[in-house]
């Protein structure tokens, strides 16, 4: 008997299904816990809960439930177009700022296109884009934020929506302003680009995407009333665009998806503005409380300008599952190929107090198994000179031991496996070059003798990447070992006449980017998958037809996860 599944669109079957923030009556229900004995810091919500004077506009508002609503959200579009200096023809309303992304895919997105992200970026673009079909190319990110210049890089031909959300979710990093208008000024007019803002209003110098509409350009500006607001529940998110912009999506809305209690609702509080600032002030108070007491505890945490924080735990998932029993919901990132972290919502001052010492406990009574691994060194430094950061502070600490044997021609390891990118300084097209090859491989090939395994690279014209793992007895850390690759680099590009330039007035010359973003690959994360990205990275840029062409790509080491 055939399957249902035979008639279904076939990219269907390996969709995955987004998960939402563990709700608090599914945990009552699990642990045995009372709902009231529950807190949830898993979803970003706001602790204050709506405006009253929402409620009180949507209780009035029952009273007209046996009428349809307003199909085109008259007075709640012509409010926002007043506040934000646009007119109604400028905005389009969803059910939840996820409608309008299904909108953006609905118009944009289909089998033989591209969406291009960053690979930590929120789950909601991968997911509509595997839903129409269409290829995401996931760039790495650079310390948790978007690299706009590895975005510009990813674009080709077949691209038609970037997104970028800023701040970010899960990393809660931000963009600022210079850094989006040199993005702007170079990506192409014709690409589509989503500025997905969720977390716009906690700013306290937020960059000014609008400009971008103002100006005609393809873009498009997601914004919700989920998040400052306190209305998640009933779903309401909004985009701002260009009128022929809006007048595609809006091609794609269902009728009446936005019903007339959300309308009165919103529109009472988007004028409660005492209510926000209550809601920002609390949230700048607790993310104070909650970094201050994870850097106490030595937790490595991503510097956040959002309602959340990302801490790294070690074993992510099972440190969720002890929390629960706690009473206390934070979200595990697995899905985000973040294993070793969770994401906590700030709450009122209660509810970070009751969290921090849940995860106290839960970290004292149980040390992951990288513990080792999570700590930083007193006194350590990036490699690009500078001091360790709270960003820089999830890196691993150096172990220093006995050599290896020399020559490692197949490592069979658990340990963790690193992707790793540098780039030139100003991206200068310096890579691609026969004696720099040569000068790579044996500085690679040397790293056997001290633990160290080289497993896949590729070397682009203006950036390296590659995948290495560190052995325990390994005689070097990540940074010192990037570091001496860089100088080894260099002695061949200055016999080649090649010429550093100066970063700035009070940093000597360099042929490179300050720093290196590393990303750690799990064995729940696939080596094979992550590299055949990579590998296709010089015919994506159109320097070859296919990646077996590159002659700058190889592996020194074959890396076996086990």
């Amino acid at each position: 008997m055939s399957s249902i599944w035979d008639q279904a669109n076939p990219h269907l079957r390996d969709l995955a299904l987004y998960e939402p923030g563990k709700p608090i009556e599914e945990t009552a229900r699990e642990s045995g816990l009372r709902p009231e004995q529950i807190i949830k810091l898993a979803s970003n919500e706001n602790p204050l809960g709506p405006s009253p004077h929402a409620v009180e506009a949507m209780q009035r508002a029952l009273t007209h439930a046996n009428f349809y609503p307003d199909g085109g959200s008259f007075y709640l579009r012509d409010a926002l177009a007043h506040k934000l200096g646009l007119t109604r023809e400028n905005i389009i309303l969803g059910n939840g700022s996820n409608e309008i992304i299904e909108f953006i895919g609905h118009a944009f997105l289909r089998s033989g296109v591209e969406m291009v992200t960053s690979e930590n970026a929120f789950i909601a673009y991968k997911l509509i884009a595997a839903l129409f079909a269409a290829t995401t190319v996931a760039v790495p990110d650079r310390e948790f934020r978007f690299d706009l210049d590895a975005v510009l890089a990813a674009i080709t031909p077949r691209t038609r929506v970037v997104f970028i959300a800023n701040p970010n979710n899960p990393t809660g990093t931000l963009v600022r302003q210079e850094a989006l208008d040199r993005f702007m000024e170079q990506v192409r007019h014709d690409v589509v680009v989503v500025f997905d803002e969720a977390y716009f209003e906690y700013l306290d110098e937020p960059p000014d995407t609008l400009r971008f509409v103002r100006q005609g350009r393809n873009v498009i500006v997601l914004r919700t009333f989920s998040k400052i607001h306190g209305l998640a529940n009933l779903r309401l998110g909004y985009g701002m665009a260009h009128p022929e912009m809006i007048r595609v999506l809006q091609k794609t809305r269902e009728p009446f998806n936005i019903n007339g209690l959300v309308q009165a609702g919103a529109l009472a509080s988007l004028a409660d503005e005492k209510h926000q600032a209550a809601t920002k002030r609390t949230t700048d108070e607790g993310r104070k409380y909650l970094e201050s007491e994870l850097a106490a505890m030595k937790l490595p945490f991503v510097p956040s300008v959002a309602n959340f924080v990302l801490v790294r735990v070690g074993d992510g998932h099972a440190v969720f599952r002890a929390m629960l029993q706690k009473g206390v919901i934070v979200r595990a990132l697995k899905g985000y190929k973040l294993p070793e972290w969770i994401r906590i919502s700030i709450g009122t001052m209660e509810q970070n107090r009751q969290c921090i010492a849940s995860l106290r406990e839960v970290v004292a009574s149980a040390v992951p198994a990288d513990s080792a691994e999570l700590q930083v060194e007193d006194g350590a430094a990036r490699d690009d000179g500078g001091p360790l950061c709270a960003e820089d502070s999830a890196r691993y600490s150096a172990r220093r031991m006995k050599k290896k044997p020399p020559r490692l021609e197949r490592l069979f390891t658990n340990e963790p496996l690193f992707f790793v990118t540098f780039n030139t300084h100003g991206r200068r097209p310096l890579l691609a070059d026969g004696s720099l090859h040569e000068t790579f491989v044996a500085y690679a090939q040397g790293a056997s003798e001290h633990g160290i395994g080289v497993g896949r690279y590729v070397l682009m014209p203006d950036h390296i990447h590659l995948f290495i793992s560190f052995g325990r007895d390994a005689t070097a850390d990540l940074g010192t070992w990037v570091k001496g690759l860089k100088r080894a680099l260099e002695k061949t590009l200055l016999a080649a006449g090649e010429k550093p330039v100066a970063l700035d007035k009070q940093t000597l010359s360099s042929f490179w980017q300050p720093g290196f973003h590393d990303h750690i690959l799990r064995s729940d994360e696939s080596y094979a998958q992550k590299w055949e990205y990579v590998r296709e990275n010089p015919v994506r840029v159109g320097l070859v037809n296919a990646a077996a062409d590159w002659p700058y790509a190889g592996e020194i080491v074959s890396i076996d996860r086990v």
